[in-house]
């Protein structure tokens, strides 16, 4: 995965190679530049202000090609600078007033097309602007950082050759008056870390990814987040009357486990809270067999299972003040 800088700066510079810009339909407007500010209005185009800093005259260019700032529309636009091209994308900002969740969910996708741009571009030094106060909460920055991360995921366990060499390193810089504002680079990346652990497991075959091998994994995360860990197999979870598990696992020749991790704070837990995530490594239909093409997929049955361990591997670094 590839790694991620973050700052924060107070002004627009060009010495980078790409600018990503978020824009409203109301930044293309006439009305929003000098004539806003006659009426009283304070703050200026962003498309003026980009205008201005590149030296020409973008609102034209994105005139010519259509360009209507839709949420999450995009537009890219090379500069020449100085013997050499500078990227800039301009992205529909989120819908005015929209919910928390969906600004977290626009944050996410913004932060994937960011790297892919960057990606095609060949742009290590980014820099963004036009982002609204409203994004630069923790938490749709936390998801825009994660979007970015994640869009180079790459499941690579089966791969012959893993390079480290296609690692790389990316300087993200937010334009914005918020002095004050913290960048969440480490829960971004833990968090993306976790994501994953579990999406590695998720794609792996279930010839390979069996009840024992999720047990392995579990342990191997409890030890490494002094997670306490517990395992039940086949006697204990008659034991404890888990008949239901037990019945399923008559149609599979693998032993069947209940894995439970724990995470304890220091000092006293506010609350407890519980999470279960279904492991079932391969669903063939039990009594009634599955049709070759929904089949397929039935490796991903475990993927409740793989959310929990990547959560708990993201919350023994968080260290929050609840028990888990």
């Amino acid at each position: 995965m590839n790694q991620v800088t973050a700052r924060v700066s107070g002004k627009i510079a060009s010495n980078f190679d790409l600018t990503a810009s978020l824009v409203t339909p109301q930044d293309l407007g006439s009305k929003t530049t000098k004539d806003k500010a006659a009426k009283g209005g304070t703050k200026s185009s962003i498309v003026r202000e980009l205008s201005k800093g590149f030296k020409v005259n973008l609102a034209s260019v994105l005139k010519d090609l259509g360009f209507q700032a839709k949420s999450l529309e995009s537009c890219a636009v090379n500069l020449p600078r100085a013997g050499k091209l500078l990227g800039l994308t301009l992205v529909g900002a989120p819908e005015p007033g929209c919910a928390r969740f969906d600004l977290i969910n626009y944050c996410r996708k913004f932060g994937a097309s960011l790297f892919e741009q960057a990606k095609r571009s060949k742009a290590k030094k980014i820099q963004i602007v036009g982002a609204s106060k409203e994004m630069f909460e923790q938490a749709p920055l936390t998801a825009l950082l994660n979007g970015f991360q994640l869009a180079s995921y790459s499941f690579a366990s089966y791969k012959s050759k893993q390079s480290k060499a296609s690692e790389t390193q990316f300087s993200l810089t937010f334009v914005t008056n918020e002095r004050k504002l913290k960048i969440p680079s480490s829960e971004s990346k833990h968090l993306s870390q976790a994501t994953s652990l579990a999406r590695d497991l998720i794609n792996t075959p279930a010839r390979d990814c069996t009840p024992e091998f999720l047990v392995q994994h579990a342990k191997s995360l409890a030890k490494e987040g002094k997670l306490r860990f517990e395992v039940f197999n086949r006697k204990a979870l008659k034991k404890i009357g888990a008949n239901c598990l037990l019945a399923v696992a008559q149609g599979s020749a693998l032993e069947p486990f209940l894995v439970k991790l724990t995470y304890r704070p220091p000092g006293k837990a506010s609350k407890i809270i519980s999470l279960a995530g279904k492991g079932i490594t391969f669903d063939s239909g039990g009594l009634c067999i599955k049709n070759p093409g929904g089949m397929e997929n039935m490796k991903v049955d475990m993927s409740g299972a793989a959310a929990v361990l990547g959560a708990m591997k993201f919350i023994s670094w968080l260290k929050p003040q609840v028990e888990v």
